[in-house]
């Protein structure tokens, strides 16, 4: 994995991803970035837990392996999860720069407020989970 690709910005990456990743069948792309920004919203184990599924699921290892390191930090080395509505957009533009990799043309780039929309619609119709009980809770 080339280090740096966590510090790219999306234009820098987009290049990036055009020259190094390979031609393959188009996936669930769509899936994958509502799949994995809920994953984001509901916290970095949970994020962990659905990046691991993911890549079992994907066809094309090298795609993969950019794909997931761009989105995993910004370049202060923090998850991105600690700004869902921000991982949202640079997911999404991940997943277009791909698209144009793959042949599967979509719009480039996203507009920020777009996205911002569309995280919030996805998250509002996720299901919800329980909150864990803390241990020292009065009964």
């Amino acid at each position: 994995m080339d280090p740096t690709i966590g510090f790219l910005t999306t234009g820098q990456h987009k290049s990036y991803m055009h020259k190094r990743l390979p031609k393959h069948d188009k996936v669930g792309y769509t899936h994958l970035w509502r799949r994995l920004h809920i994953a984001a919203a509901r916290g970095k184990e949970n994020l962990q837990r659905v990046l691991g599924e993911v890549r079992e699921e994907l066809s094309c290892p090298s795609c993969l392996h950019h794909y997931l390191s761009f989105i995993a930090l910004d370049k202060n080395q923090r998850w991105l999860h600690e700004d869902p509505e921000f991982f949202a957009y640079k997911l999404h533009c991940a997943a277009n720069a791909h698209a144009r990799v793959s042949g599967n043309m979509a719009s480039y780039p996203p507009s920020y407020s777009s996205v911002k929309q569309r995280y919030r619609d996805a998250v509002s119709s996720a299901p919800r989970d329980p909150p864990p009980e803390h241990p020292f809770s009065p009964r």
